[in-house]
């Protein structure tokens, strides 16, 4: 999850939201489609929902002291610094401010996040291996239709405004 304060240091238009990432062998892109609606249809609203304020407090906190440790060895100090310069943020506070603005999160707004899931907007990108050809095409339930240019799809969208996707 992005957010308005982590995104602004880089320099970069980039888009706010959640991505999921699965590679599988055993299951053809629809069918993991399907199971990925039908988690962020159901999962957390109903998990976050739930949450008493004493449980959200401790899993917050966990979230913050986990972002305020130091680094523990050469090579994690070096790959914070590398992905910093790879993303090309130049970002080397990141943690301390993502673990700011961690402690401003509320309860409330942890919840609103969690029932937005359900409607928002979203992309959803299929690579099709060779083990699951013969399920291109497949209907996944969520109205996805193949497409042959992603700047014909983008121009047909309102949701992404001015936002240069590369």
């Amino acid at each position: 999850v992005r957010s308005d304060e982590m995104r602004h240091g880089s320099g970069r238009s980039c888009v706010s939201g959640v991505y999921v990432l699965i590679l599988s062998k055993d299951f053809a892109p629809p069918q993991l489609q399907r199971s990925i609606d039908d988690y962020l249809r159901t999962v957390p609203e109903a998990v976050i929902g739930a949450l008493t304020a004493d449980e959200f407090q401790t899993a917050r906190g966990a979230l913050v002291t986990r972002f305020r440790e130091p680094d523990r060895t050469l090579a994690e100090a070096f790959s914070r610094r590398w992905t910093a310069i790879e993303e090309e943020t130049y970002d080397w506070a990141r943690r301390a401010k993502l673990a700011d603005a961690l402690e401003a999160v509320t309860l409330e707004q942890a919840q609103a996040l969690a029932a937005r899931l359900t409607s928002a907007p979203r992309l959803a990108v299929h690579v099709f291996g060779n083990n699951h050809l013969a399920a291109f095409g497949e209907n996944d339930g969520s109205g996805s239709v193949a497409i042959d240019s992603w700047e014909a799809w983008r121009a047909a969208q309102d949701v992404w405004g001015d936002v240069e996707l590369q």
